[in-house]
C-alpha cells in the first residue's frame, strides 16, 4: 500500500532512528497522493506532488514560503520537511475532526470558522498579488494545449469575466487567501481549528475566500464584501476549469 511513498526515507530531518509504517492512504485529496504513516512513536503526513501542478497554477516554491508562515502562527500543521524540488512535503497529523458544512448553522462553529479565516488574512508575507485573469488564462492555455472539449458556457463566458476582471486588479487591498476553504481543507484538534492544503494559497481577494466560504459551506452571502457576486462567480469558473484540466476529454 503505497511503500514507494516511502522511497529515501533515511535523509529526511525526521530523526527518524526505524523505517516507517505506513497506517493508511488518505482521502479526500484530489490533486496529490497522501499517507498517514508512524515512526518513533509519532505521526506524520507524507504528500507526494502531483506531476501536472504547474498546469493546475500550483506553485510549490510560494507554498513553501506560506507553509512557514502558517505553521509558525499555529493554525496549520507543523511543518517538518518541504522539499519542492523533490516533490515531498511531510506534516505533522492532526487527529481531529473534519465539519461537515452544515454544521456552520451552529453560530458557535461558525464565528471560529470566520475567526480561523481573519487570521489568516491578517498575516503579513511578502510574496507579489495574484493576477486572476492571468490565473484564468493559465488554465485556458494549458486546455487548449491539451486540446480538451470545453463546454460552450464556459468559452462564452470567458471574455466578460476577463474584462470585469481587469477593472478588479489593483482595485482591492491584497491579503494573504487560502483559496480553496472547503470543508475538507478544516479539522478541528485538540488545539482548535486548522487549515490543511496550502498550495493554492496566495496574496490575494479576500472577497474570494468569502465567496468559498459561501459557496462550499452556505455561509449567508450577507458577509460578502459590494463586489461579491464577482467573487462568487470568479470562484465557480475557476473550479469549472480546474475540473475540466484534471478530467476533461480530448477533442
Amino acid at each position: 500500500m503505497g511503500e514507494s511513498l516511502l522511497q529515501g526515507w533515511q535523509h529526511w530531518p525526521l530523526g527518524l532512528t526505524e523505517p516507517p509504517k505506513i497506517l493508511r492512504e488518505l482521502s479526500g485529496g484530489l490533486t496529490n497522493r497522501s499517507i498517514l504513516f508512524e515512526a518513533c512513536g509519532q505521526r506524520f503526513v507524507l504528500r507526494r506532488n502531483a506531476p501536472n501542478a504547474e498546469a493546475l497554477g500550483i506553485d510549490r516554491w510560494r507554498e513553501q514560503k506560506i507553509l512557514s508562515v502558517v505553521s509558525e502562527a499555529g493554525i496549520a500543521p507543523t511543518v517538518h520537511y518541504c522539499a519542492p524540488d523533490e516533490g515531498v512535503l511531510i506534516t505533522a497529523f492532526i487527529d481531529g475532526e473534519h465539519w461537515p458544512a452544515a454544521s456552520v448553522k451552529e453560530a458557535g462553529k461558525r464565528e471560529q470558522l470566520l475567526d480561523l479565516v481573519a487570521q489568516v488574512h491578517a498575516l503579513n508575507i511578502d510574496l507579489p498579488t495574484r493576477n486572476y485573469r492571468d490565473y484564468i488564462e493559465t488554465y485556458w492555455r494549458q486546455i487548449e494545449a491539451a486540446a480538451l472539449v470545453v463546454p460552450a458556457e464556459l468559452r462564452e463566458t470567458r471574455a466578460l469575466l476577463l474584462a470585469r476582471l481587469d477593472g478588479l486588479q489593483g482595485n482591492f487591498e491584497p491579503v494573504l487567501c487560502h483559496h480553496d476553504l472547503v470543508p475538507a481543507n478544516v479539522v478541528a484538534g485538540t488545539d482548535g481549528l486548522a487549515l490543511l492544503d496550502w498550495e493554492y494559497a496566495a496574496v490575494g481577494w479576500k472577497a474570494f475566500d468569502e465567496a468559498v466560504l459561501v459557496a462550499e459551506w452556505g455561509i449567508s452571502e450577507d458577509m460578502l464584501s459590494s463586489d461579491g457576486e464577482l467573487a462568487v462567480e470568479l470562484y465557480g469558473y475557476i473550479c469549472a476549469l480546474w475540473r475540466l484540466l484534471q478530467g476533461g476529454e480530448s477533442e
